[in-house]
């Protein structure tokens, strides 16, 4: 096996498949923890099975620098994945390895198994293994006091493994507040088709039924074994090897880009209801709101200028109009267009001289490459991510080469349920994501990603108070 570092700071051991394939296929091993590393056995049995496999050590464990838990350990396996069009150089003797998987597994156990869980969750993703998995630290206090009586967990671990864990109780502590690195949180997020779960009945660190609850509610396969207790990752991949290839196997015809499930008519039907319930109160709140956004007009002055005369921008997701209108008033020759035939006819309104129309961003009515740009401004904070590559991939099609894509959205990982809003029945899930995470679904879209920005809120006055993040890509 060889040794290598991902982002300066990431140790990870690697071994090519023992006979090249055509197709590169990437296993990535997410360790439990506390443990020690020791999975090469497994990864020369994965590679033995045609299989490029990458072993790394989570930031601030074992070899790789950093603070364990400084950030989720799942975002140190996503700079893995970032990081492999650079390719990979061995230490010992600097030689370099080139590997652009067509499909990537996860496969992780107990601690690593939340790891697991989450990467489900990027499309770059195409299936994951799951043994004996945490998917809800809200276990913590029960497992912690099965293995220690010292105060903290933290301090057990620094004492017990040294300098293998850098642990920090403040970092540990992270682990209760039920978002951190906490798979039951992104629970309606998760598409099940790509997760397979094994856990015995009878596991006395991880229990079972909340696994069983998890499966139930995500759709997850779940192998459910009568007795085996905490059951090992290396016992799990041997023993049902032929189920595992199965389930890899089913994820061949997505393109390295995973598969989700599309929103529901009933749902696209229940957003398009909502917002023609409020559009009049909308467009009297909102649409004067660029005027208290110096940042957001500048950008939007730098976009239009960048596609000067190339062709026609959309405003998607254009609400009562106001981008469309500023834009046009730089010399943009723009359309809007939205869901909801009320708020189309307050855009229509507020703003005659421009086009209008009625669209559905899931399935854009309009040729390949006839669009030279695309504005969404918050066009995504009723979608969920099962959806997101379906929108940017029409995007995408939509743009002609060159073509630009300017997206705005709130920063954060929550997802919020209105029943009413401003008085008016509703009914909508409005959701926060984070940069790096739309970020993915745009690569794996085709896009290539020019310049990212983030800014704290306006004023209450002036806006909701969230974080914002604006994503310029490009269609190369």
């Amino acid at each position: 096996m060889f040794r290598t570092r991902f982002k300066h700071q990431i140790v990870a051991e690697f071994v090519p498949p023992s006979r090249p394939r055509k197709a590169q296929k990437l296993i990535i091993l997410c360790d439990g923890m506390p443990s020690i590393p020791r999975k090469q056995p497994l990864a020369e049995f994965l590679a033995a099975k045609g299989f490029w496999v990458i072993y790394p050590r989570y930031r601030g464990a074992w070899e790789s620098d950093g603070r364990f838990l400084e950030k989720s350990p799942h975002e140190d396996i996503l700079d893995i994945i970032d990081d492999l069009p650079r390719g990979m150089e061995e230490i010992a003797f600097g030689r370099r390895f080139r590997l652009s998987p067509d499909q990537t597994f996860v496969i992780g156990g107990s601690f690593g198994g939340a790891a697991a869980i989450l990467l489900s969750l990027d499309p770059r993703v195409n299936r994951v293994i799951a043994s004996c998995p945490v998917v809800d630290w809200g276990i913590l206090d029960r497992s912690e006091k099965m293995e220690t009586t010292k105060e903290t967990y933290a301090e057990y671990i620094r004492e017990a493994f040294g300098n293998g864990y850098r642990l920090a109780d403040a970092d540990w502590d992270k682990l209760r507040n039920g978002t951190f690195y906490n798979p039951w949180h992104h629970r309606n997020e998760i598409d099940g088709s790509k997760i397979y779960m094994f856990h015995a009945k009878d596991d006395p660190n991880v229990p079972y039924e909340r696994t069983r609850r998890f499966a139930e509610i995500t759709g997850s396969k779940l192998k459910t074994l009568k007795r085996g207790g905490h059951i090992s990752t290396d016992y799990v991949v041997r023993k049902y090897w032929q189920q595992i290839k199965r389930f890899f196997d089913s994820a061949r015809n997505t393109n390295g880009a995973g598969v989700f499930p599309p929103m529901t008519d009933d749902q696209t039907r229940t957003i398009r209801q909502s917002y023609d319930q409020i559009a009049d109160e909308y467009a009297r709140r909102i649409y004067h709101e660029l005027e208290g956004k110096p940042f957001d007009r500048e950008l939007l002055s730098r976009f239009a200028k960048a596609v000067g005369g190339s062709g026609e921008l959309c405003d998607m997701g254009c609400g009562p109009g106001h981008v469309a209108r500023y834009l046009q008033s730089l010399g943009a020759k723009v359309l809007g267009l939205d869901i909801s035939p009320a708020m189309v006819e307050q855009a229509r309104r507020l703003n005659p001289a421009i086009r209008f129309q009625v669209g559905d961003m899931l399935a854009l009515d309009r040729a390949n490459g006839t669009l030279a740009g695309i504005v969404a401004f918050y066009a995504i904070v009723n979608i969920p991510k099962r959806s997101l590559l379906t929108i940017f991939r029409e995007m995408f099609r939509v743009l002609q080469a060159g073509g630009l894509l300017l997206l705005a959205f709130h920063i954060g990982d929550e997802a919020v349920h209105y029943d009413e809003l401003w008085d008016r029945p509703i009914c909508m899930d409005f959701f926060h994501f984070q940069p790096a995470e739309i970020r993915g679904y745009l690569e794996a879209a085709g896009f290539a990603i020019e310049e990212v920005n983030e800014r704290e809120p306006y004023a209450p006055e002036v806006e909701h108070q969230s974080r914002r993040a604006y994503i310029w890509a490009r269609k190369p």
